[in-house]
């Protein structure tokens, strides 16, 4: 009894090729998609820097004094209630303080750093040096403080030095001196009412006819 030779399966073995090559090509597609959507979420190098320009070194924020100014102009002016004449006269006037304050800080720190310079060198006409030169520019800051503010509170009622008091813009003792004074925006000190001011006469202002 003879047997048939059995011809090798090729047709089987084609098949689980073609299944192996179509898998791994699956696998490349899928790899390659999701590495370019990765890709796609990352901000670009453009991007990153103008970031990193914004905060400026070690993540911080730069300090910008015009947008300070008027964030603490807009957030004293929100807390009067004024009409729209009283904001004209108002405004500038409480905006040169904030710009006065921030200027002075920022001309003082110089004056600290030699201060301290001065003291970890442990001469003493140096100290001595430096401590006159902050104290000689503090009493010309504080001196500068005051006729700003003095211009400004004999313009206000009562209510709008007190809220004024309490968002820091007058009677602030920061370092650079405060000033605290009575006057009337318009005719008078009010105690009653609305709180409100109006422009107008010289009655009840500080050097007018009292």
């Amino acid at each position: 009894m003879s047997l048939a030779k059995r011809e090798p399966n090729l047709s089987g073995r084609k098949l689980n090729r073609a299944l192996t090559f179509v898998l791994v090509v699956s696998l490349v597609l899928v790899g390659t998609y999701f590495i370019s959507a990765q890709e796609d979420t990352r901000p670009d190098r453009s991007q990153r820097q103008r970031g990193r320009g914004q905060r400026g070194e070690g993540g911080r924020r730069q300090f910008d004094p015009a947008q300070m100014v008027e964030r603490q102009t807009q957030r004293a002016i929100e807390g009067l209630n004024l009409s729209s004449e009283e904001t004209a006269v108002l405004e500038p006037k409480i905006k040169a303080i904030a710009q006065n304050r921030i200027a002075q800080r920022q001309e003082m720190q110089p004056l600290i750093q030699a201060l301290r310079a001065a003291v970890d060198g442990g001469d003493e006409a140096e100290i001595k040096s430096a401590l006159e030169t902050l104290k000689a520019k503090r009493e010309a800051h504080k001196a500068k403080s005051e006729a700003l503010e003095a211009n400004l509170v004999e313009l206000l009622t009562l209510r709008q030095e007190a809220q004024l008091t309490i968002t820091g813009i007058v009677n602030n003792d920061d370092g650079f001196g405060g000033f605290g004074g009575r006057g009337g925006f318009g005719g008078g000190r009010r105690r009653g009412g609305d709180g409100r001011g109006r422009p107008g006469g010289g009655e009840g202002r500080r050097g007018g006819g009292q």
